[in-house]
C-alpha cells in the first residue's frame, strides 16, 4: 500500500473510532486539499469534539505535541495522526481561523465536505485566496504571507488579487515570525525544485526584500529566474547555497546561523564557496568537495557565470578520479601495521593521508602491491 493510501487509511481509522464513540470528527486542512488534488497525503490532521481525556481513553499510543492548541499525536500501526481538540463551538468557526480557502475544508466520516469558503471551487480555479476578506488572517500569523507564495509554487496556483493586496499592505510584518519558521517554508519551496516562473514569483513578492541575509546577490537573483533548481542532488543544499552566497568575503554562515540551519549545511555551503573562490580546481579539490557538493557548486557556477560547460567539465574530472572516498583505498592501517609493526598510530595516519592524496593525484596506483611498495619507500 502506498504512503498516500496508508496515511488516509489510518486517518479514517482514527476518525471512525472517535465518531463511533459519539464525537464529531473531521479530517481537516491540507489532507482534504491534497486528496481532492490527487496528491500524496503524507500527513493527516483531525479535528474532534472529543476531549483530551476521551482521546487518551480510546487510543493506546497517544502523545501530547501541542498542548497550547490541544493537539495530540495518535499512533496506530507506526503511522501518526494529529488530532486537535476543538476550541470553537462549530467546525465552521475553526475553519474561519485558517489561512486560505483551499486549506479551510473538512471531511466527515461519511465523505461529506464542510466547505464554508468555497475551497473546492478555488481548487478548480487553482487559486490561493484568503479566508478573511479583511486580511486579518495575515495579522494573526504573518508567516501565512510566505505560505501563500510557497503554496502557489508547490501547487502551481495563482494568488488572487485581494490576497496580494492584503500582503502588500502588511509586507513588513513578515519580519515578525521566528527565523526557524521562515526557514521551514523556504525548505518546502526548495523541495519543489522551483523553475523560472517560480523564482520570478518569489523574487517579485512584496515580502521578499524583508527576508534578512538571503539572496543579496542581484546577478544571482536574475540568473535564477532563467533556471530550475537541479533535479539531481540535494535540493536544500542547492537552495541555501544560492540563498547565502555573496560575491564578497562574507561567509555564508551568517545567513545560515540566522535561519538556524544545521552545522552540516554550514560546512557544506562554506566548502562550496571556498571551492568556487579557488577555481579552477585540482583533482584534490574535487575529491575533498565530493559529488553532492559538486552538483551544487556546478549549478551555482552556471548561475553566476552563465556557463554550464565548466560545471560539466568538473563533473567529468570528478568521475575520472581513481577513488571517490578513503574506504576505496586498497590499503588500510591494519595492513600497514602487519608489515611495519613498529610504526605508531600517528605515523600510520600520516602515511594513509599521503597515500590517499597520491592516489587522487594519480601518482600512485590504487593497487595493494603498488601502495605497499610506496609505503616501504616512504619508511626507508
Amino acid at each position: 500500500m502506498n504512503k498516500q493510501s496508508e496515511s488516509l487509511r489510518i486517518g479514517y481509522k482514527v476518525m471512525t473510532r472517535l465518531t463511533s464513540a459519539g464525537f464529531d470528527t473531521w479530517i481537516v486542512g491540507g489532507a482534504v486539499r491534497d486528496k481532492y488534488l490527487q496528491r500524496d497525503v503524507r500527513d493527516v490532521d483531525l479535528l474532534t469534539a472529543a476531549s483530551r481525556e476521551d482521546i487518551e481513553q480510546l487510543f493506546e499510543n497517544v502523545h501530547a505535541v501541542g498542548a497550547k492548541h490541544g493537539t495530540l499525536l495518535v499512533v496506530i500501526e507506526k503511522t501518526a495522526v494529529e488530532v486537535t481538540v476543538m476550541q470553537t463551538e462549530t467546525v465552521e468557526e475553526d475553519l474561519a481561523a485558517r489561512d486560505f480557502t483551499v486549506n479551510a475544508m473538512a471531511e466527515k466520516h461519511d465523505g461529506s465536505i464542510v466547505d464554508p469558503f468555497n475551497g473546492l471551487a478555488d481548487l478548480t480555479l487553482k487559486t490561493i485566496r484568503s479566508c478573511a476578506a479583511d486580511g486579518s488572517n495575515f495579522d494573526r500569523d504573518p508567516l501565512r504571507m510566505l505560505r501563500a507564495y510557497r503554496l502557489a509554487i508547490e501547487l502551481a496556483f495563482k494568488i488572487d488579487d485581494a490576497a496580494l493586496a492584503q500582503i502588500q499592505a502588511r509586507k513588513a510584518l513578515i519580519s515578525e515570525p521566528a527565523a526557524e519558521r521562515l526557514a521551514a517554508e523556504f525548505d518546502k519551496i526548495a523541495l519543489c525544485r522551483p523553475g523560472p516562473s517560480d523564482w520570478e514569483l518569489f523574487f517579485s513578492a512584496p515580502i521578499f526584500p524583508h527576508f534578512p541575509l538571503i539572496f543579496r546577490e542581484e546577478s544571482l537573483v536574475q540568473s535564477l529566474q532563467k533556471r530550475s533548481l537541479p533535479a539531481e542532488g540535494d535540493a536544500l543544499l542547492h537552495w541555501w547555497t544560492a540563498a547565502s552566497y555573496t560575491a564578497d568575503a562574507v561567509s555564508p554562515a551568517a545567513a545560515l546561523s540566522y535561519y538556524r540551519r544545521s552545522n552540516q549545511l554550514k560546512k557544506d555551503t562554506a566548502a562550496i564557496a571556498a571551492f568556487l573562490a579557488a577555481a579552477p580546481p585540482t583533482a584534490v579539490d574535487l575529491y575533498h568537495l565530493g559529488e553532492k557538493r559538486l552538483i551544487t557548486a556546478s549549478f551555482l557556477y552556471e548561475c553566476l557565470y552563465e556557463d554550464a560547460a565548466v560545471g560539466e567539465e568538473w563533473r567529468q574530472m570528478y568521475e575520472r578520479l581513481p577513488i571517490k572516498q578513503r574506504k576505496e583505498m586498497q590499503t588500510d592501517g591494519k595492513k600497514i601495521l602487519r608489515e611495519h609493526p613498529f610504526l605508531t598510530g600517528q605515523q600510520v595516519g600520516v602515511l594513509l593521508n599521503e597515500a590517499e592524496m597520491k592516489i587522487v593525484q594519480g601518482s600512485v596506483l590504487n593497487e595493494e602491491t603498488a601502495l605497499a611498495d610506496w609505503i616501504r619507500s616512504r619508511i626507508k
